[in-house]
């Protein structure tokens, strides 16, 4: 799963969180994943929050890539299905 929001003017306002839960939603209610997986450079707070916040749970660190211009260690995020629907919201696609 990935996601970008920008110019930096629209950060802080809740948009990662609403395009992530609404992919995860409907990666589980039209597409029938089993399970999602993402990835967020570790100096990327705010969209590491963003997968915590959607139930997910680190699984793995990836390596090195570049964020914002500098080498940052890569985490890796899943949810599962059942996972997706013990936390689930109601949210729909």
């Amino acid at each position: 799963m990935g996601y970008v929001v920008g110019p930096s003017s629209r950060w802080g306002q809740g948009l990662g969180s609403a395009i992530a839960r609404l992919a995860v939603d409907c990666g589980f209610a039209t597409l029938q994943l089993e399970a999602i997986d993402a990835a967020a450079a570790e100096s990327n707070e705010h969209s590491i929050r963003i997968l915590v916040g959607l139930g997910m749970t680190e699984t793995a660190e990836q390596g090195l890539e570049t964020y914002l211009g500098t080498p940052a260690l890569t985490r890796s995020f899943s949810l599962s299905r059942g996972g997706w629907l013990r936390g689930r919201s109601g949210g729909r696609c």
